[in-house]
């Protein structure tokens, strides 16, 4: 259990705090992250290969993370089974309920996600910047990216102009 302080910006001490646990998911969660996204009205879905965390207070979930690889999805898709192991995962999943936001929830995903020993790349709006590198992400400019993850920000820059490409390197944990 992780409990985490929501702290006062004029007195700088703790004004609330929240007690949550972060979960690995498993497929009998499926229905119920899927809701939680379209209750948000947040477009994710898993697009296979996923490895997906949960924050929960009790039985609720109050934020999600969905993580795929994406390079071995591609092999899958063009039948390559002798693929080496893919070096990153794509974080395309990150939601906290705004309900639940400032208690350092979005944080606790990612430092979870870490320990799966892989580098995480992301693309996310330019108003996240300070959340993702205070994760230990950096910014990356597209052209540094894997051609794969190259080609996918380019798509997805036409539809929001306002995206960023960051890296979170692999932890040394």
């Amino acid at each position: 259990m992780i409990i985490l302080s929501h702290y006062c910006p004029l007195t700088n001490s703790p004004s609330m705090s929240l007690s949550f646990t972060i979960e690995t998911a498993n497929k009998s969660d499926k229905k119920d992250i899927t809701a939680f996204y379209k209750q948000q009205q947040y477009p994710a879905k898993f697009m296979g290969f996923d490895h997906c965390f949960v924050a929960k207070v009790d039985t609720l979930i109050i934020g999600c993370v969905i993580m795929s690889d994406i390079e071995k999805a591609h092999d899958k898709m063009r039948d390559n089974h002798d693929s080496n192991e893919s070096k990153a995962l794509f974080l395309h999943g990150l939601f906290v309920d705004p309900k639940y936001r400032n208690y350092g929830v979005s944080k606790a995903l990612i430092d979870e996600m870490a320990l799966l020993k892989k580098s995480i790349i992301c693309f996310a709006d330019i108003s996240l910047t300070a959340l993702y590198l205070k994760s230990g992400f950096n910014k990356v400019s597209e052209d540094s990216l894997p051609k794969l993850y190259h080609e996918r920000y380019k798509s997805y820059r036409n539809k929001q102009t306002n995206l960023l490409a960051f890296v979170r390197p692999i932890s040394p944990r």
